[in-house]
């Protein structure tokens, strides 16, 4: 559960936890040549990161009723 990041440029091989705190499942991905994953959930919520960090640049809490895909 929850959702997690991988550096391959970095020595280290153990995933980071991505601050998903109350939010749902991730529902779907999308990840920007400049370093920006956009995730949506379940619960209908949307949230930008950014590769250097681990809580989200920005969250949109339940953006429809409806789970996003």
């Amino acid at each position: 559960m929850g959702l997690y990041k991988l550096d391959k440029h970095e020595e280290s091989t153990v995933p980071v936890k991505l601050d998903t705190t109350g939010l749902s499942t991730p529902t779907a991905l999308s990840m920007s040549d400049k370093g920006f994953l956009l995730a949506a959930f379940s619960c209908g919520s949307i949230c930008i990161f950014d590769k250097d960090y681990t809580i989200p640049l920005t969250v949109w809490y339940h953006t429809t009723e409806f789970p996003l895909a």
